[in-house]
């Protein structure tokens, strides 16, 4: 009689378990640890760096730059979609600037991130870029 409450128990303790981490979103990050945010800190790749400080996200590209609003939450697959800004830089003189909205969506993988953007009126977007965590981005400043 014992043993079959302390199955009973223990599969009503798997299910629970089964239950809440699949209602609670996330993904495995940096180092096999479970995470429902990017984490913060530094990201870089080939034309691309990522600062992620809570809940900013400053990007710098080629002769680019932009910010990511709000936290990066993750879903169950490890996803973000966020808006944000994209401004493009020009050094030529007189040196100007084109802000326009952009739509960041990403992935993380373990200690990558692949990353996206979209712009509303459908223009070509640069990218895709893969980012490392803890390493320094690539990427070429406007004279």
């Amino acid at each position: 009689m014992c043993s079959r409450a302390a199955t009973g128990l223990r599969r009503l303790g798997y299910l629970l378990v089964c239950v809440v981490s699949s209602g609670c979103g996330g993904a495995y990050g940096p180092g096999g640890v479970f995470s429902s945010i990017v984490p913060d800190g530094q990201w870089g790749g080939e034309h691309v760096s990522l600062r992620v400080a809570g809940p900013l996200a400053q990007l710098q590209f080629d002769c680019v730059h932009g910010s990511i609003q709000g936290p990066l939450g993750l879903d169950r697959e490890g996803r973000f979609e966020r808006p944000g800004l994209y401004v493009q830089e020009s050094g030529v003189p007189p040196a100007r600037t084109e802000e326009r909205p952009a739509r960041y969506s990403g992935r993380l993988l373990g200690s990558r991130l692949d990353l996206a953007i979209a712009f509303s009126d459908g223009s070509r977007a640069p990218g895709p870029f893969q980012l490392i965590r803890g390493e320094p981005g690539r990427v070429f400043l406007c004279p």
